[in-house]
């Protein structure tokens, strides 16, 4: 199985919290950094030559497992992974040309970096397969993953 690595550098890694601002009236608007941070992370997955990897991948037979981990410097404890995952899977799409419907399992790990470290990275991981392989049915999983508790 074919793997694409890649460690992004940003100077902060956003949550999905940090994506709208509230202006007068109640108004929400994109935040600036949020949208700069964003296609930050575009131009070094595409530099990094992410189309080329997804050469193969066909929508109609494969899907993607992504596999990130989140290296924050500051504030480590009170920073939600989960709430940064989406910017780099919106990122990983508009970069790769594929949709991120197509991901069948997200993963996110988070990491303490050092706090005098200005730079925050995210270690992405990324490879596909075929969905026949990887299509299962919800008795399926139970029955794998959730053997001897009722449900």
């Amino acid at each position: 199985m074919q793997q694409f690595k890649k460690v992004l550098e940003v100077s902060h890694v956003p949550s999905v919290n940090d994506m709208y601002l509230h202006g007068k009236g109640g108004r929400r608007y994109l935040n600036k950094d949020y949208v700069k941070t964003k296609e930050n992370i575009i131009k070094q997955l595409t530099e990094s030559n992410i189309k080329q990897f997804f050469t193969g991948f066909y929508e109609d037979q494969h899907k993607v497992k992504l596999s990130l981990a989140f290296v924050y410097n500051k504030r480590y404890n009170v920073r939600d992974a989960s709430n940064s995952i989406k910017l780099i899977e919106d990122a990983i799409s508009k970069a790769s040309g594929v949709d991120d419907k197509f991901n069948y399992s997200v993963t996110a790990t988070k990491l303490m970096g050092d706090s005098l470290d200005k730079t925050e990275r995210v270690y992405v991981v990324l490879s596909y397969q075929y969905a026949e392989d990887l299509d299962i049915t919800e008795d399926e999983f139970l029955s794998n993953q959730w053997v001897g508790v009722e449900v």
